[in-house]
This record gives structure tokens, sequence and C-alpha cells, in this order.
């Protein structure tokens, strides 16, 4: 095999690799962003829980 067709299949290769690679991170990426804004969602649902209980609380002393 030619020094030229192993330079050229070699520089393919490794770009198929390094493509792999940043297909598999912007895909763990876009994962993580998806965790996130459930763990946000339930975070807020839980601070308006208990804003809601503190209220309640506070309504069950007053009246």
């Amino acid at each position: 095999m030619p020094l030229k067709k192993k330079i050229v299949l070699s520089f393919f290769i490794t770009s198929a690799i390094i493509v792999s690679f940043i297909i598999a991170t912007y895909l763990s990426f876009i994962e993580s962003r998806r965790e996130i804004r459930y763990l946000e969602l339930s975070d807020t649902i839980r601070s308006k829980s208990l804003l809601l209980r503190r209220h309640e609380k506070n309504f069950d002393l007053c009246g």
C-alpha cells in the first residue's frame, strides 16, 4: 500500500473516531440537561409546597 493511501486512511479512521466521541459527548450533554431540567422542576415543586405549608401553619397560628 502506498504511503499516500496509508496517510489518507489513517486520517479518515482518526476523523471517524473523533466524530464518534463528539457525538457520544453531545448525547451525554443533552441527557444531562434533561436531568437537570427535571431536578429544577422537582425543586420548584418542593419549594412551593414548603412555602404553602409555612403559610398554612401561619394561618393556623393566627386564626
